[in-house]
């Protein structure tokens, strides 16, 4: 070994690594009670006479999706939207998050969703 040090340098970095990548898989990803609180953010000038948008079924993938949250949140009418389901294809942690991501970056108004056949997958955590 010519540098000790360099490789226990690489050997840190590699751990640090593998820590952050095992930390984004199993970490929580603080979804509980996510249609409480998209209902209690709901903001209506008139509670008898509101708009909403309501969509499902997100396979189409994360630029048709994308657009589709910049439309609706464009749409200052509508007080809130609720997806009907089928916004993962496979149910896993990882789609979740990015699923997540997505909301946050793309929607203001509160989002109640419906859980659909692909959202449900052994060891996911659905909305």
């Amino acid at each position: 070994m010519r540098n000790p040090k360099k490789v226990v340098l690489l050997i840190l970095c590699i751990s640090l690594f593998s820590a952050v990548q095992i930390w984004k898989a199993t970490a929580p990803l603080g979804t509980s009670d996510w249609n409480g609180k998209a209902v209690s953010r709901i903001i209506t000038n008139d509670p008898e006479n509101f708009s909403f948008a309501l969509f499902g079924d997100n396979k189409d993938g994360p630029a048709l999706f994308d657009k589709l949250l910049h439309d609706i949140d464009q749409r200052k009418e509508a007080s809130f939207a609720i997806d009907m389901g089928d916004f993962l294809t496979a149910g896993g942690r990882k789609e979740m998050r990015g699923f997540i991501g997505e909301l946050q970056d793309d929607l203001n108004i509160p989002l109640i969703t419906v859980i659909g056949n692909h959202d449900l997958h052994q060891g996911s955590s659905s909305i």
